[in-house]
């Protein structure tokens, strides 16, 4: 569910030195200091004499309630409820990697992995999608519409990708996503070139990119990943959670997750995708991208995939 969004929005803040750290929230005031909480997460004391250095942001009232929204999300939690909530799967990589070989011999070259997973012949599937992003959302053809200020493209582009791959995104969700307001259309086509042509750190770049989206209700984890993964399937991750959430804990990396979707939870996504990828090519096998990646993920974190691995210890014991 989304977060409700308070009627008055907070002060989004600054430091003049400091900048790397990014843009804060203030937590509390004290007697002779503030406390700052900054997009990372970050709690930061400013001592009064420093008050000076926190400069304040101007900020749309949509902007500075995410980043107030990211800021409190990013807090390190310890609540036990956040543990459980996050169990490891009964499952080691070297257990997907066999599932996955023994579903596909030939492994991510394997002709059914190809024409079920990447679509070798069928235009509704991985490859096809693949290059039509590369046509659509290039740089060179993102730059172009931009600068014509032919924002309704962009955005007729985005949704063709969208809607044009099955087993993505919901029909229903697309739909909502053609109806955004026409002032909101050049927003999004300058969020979705900075995410996939821009410099900045990822996180903001993603955060601002799903902002952009104005989706009712919220942009689902698929939506907000299916375009950047199409697009530059060798930087970017499609995310369907409920298996990219297994995956990370399997591979043992930090995950501070959240059904919404946002920059720092799609960064610790994409950091178990290049691990998995990393781990595949030393097992023998070759995904092309971070799209194999994905389908590998996703095919071997099943519930009957895990059940599967989990179960057999079981019967042996009990036949022993």
């Amino acid at each position: 569910m989304t977060e409700p969004t308070p009627a008055i929005p907070p002060r989004i803040f600054q430091h003049g030195k400091r900048q790397q750290w990014g843009r804060a929230v203030l937590l509390e005031e004290l007697s002779d200091r503030r406390i700052f909480l900054f997009e990372d997460g970050t709690e930061r004391a400013i001592h009064q004499e420093y008050y000076e250095k926190m400069s304040v942001l101007p900020c749309a009232p949509d902007e500075a309630h995410r980043i107030d929204r990211a800021a409190r999300r990013n807090r390190p939690s310890t609540s036990t409820k956040t543990k459980a909530a996050l169990k490891r799967p009964e499952i080691e990589f070297s257990q997907q990697v066999a599932l996955f070989k023994a579903q596909f011999p030939g492994g991510f070259q394997d002709p059914d992995y190809l024409v079920s997973e990447r679509g070798t012949g069928d235009d509704r599937l991985k490859d096809a999608a693949i290059a039509r992003a590369a046509d659509v959302l290039s740089q060179d053809a993102l730059g172009e519409l931009i600068e014509e200020g032919n924002f309704a493209a962009v955005l007729d582009s985005a949704a063709a990708c969208l809607e044009g791959t099955t087993g993505t995104t919901q029909r229903a969700e697309i739909t909502r996503f053609r109806t955004m307001p026409d002032n909101a259309h050049e927003n999004f086509a300058r969020a979705l070139q900075e995410l996939l042509y821009g410099e900045g750190p990822l996180v903001r770049r993603f955060d601002e990119y799903v902002l952009a989206m104005r989706i009712d209700g919220g942009a689902s984890w698929p939506a907000a990943t299916w375009l950047p993964a199409c697009a530059l399937p060798s930087e970017f991750v499609f995310v369907k959670p409920t298996y990219f959430k297994k995956q990370t804990l399997v591979l043992e990396l930090e995950l501070n997750y959240d059904s919404n979707p946002n920059g720092t939870t799609y960064e610790q996504f994409l950091r178990a995708a290049t691990r998995c990828q990393e781990r595949l090519i030393a097992a023998g096998l070759k995904p092309r991208d971070l799209m194999d990646v994905a389908a590998f993920v996703n095919t071997t974190l099943t519930p009957t995939a895990i059940r599967s691995v989990s179960e057999k210890p079981k019967r042996a014991k009990k036949e022993a």
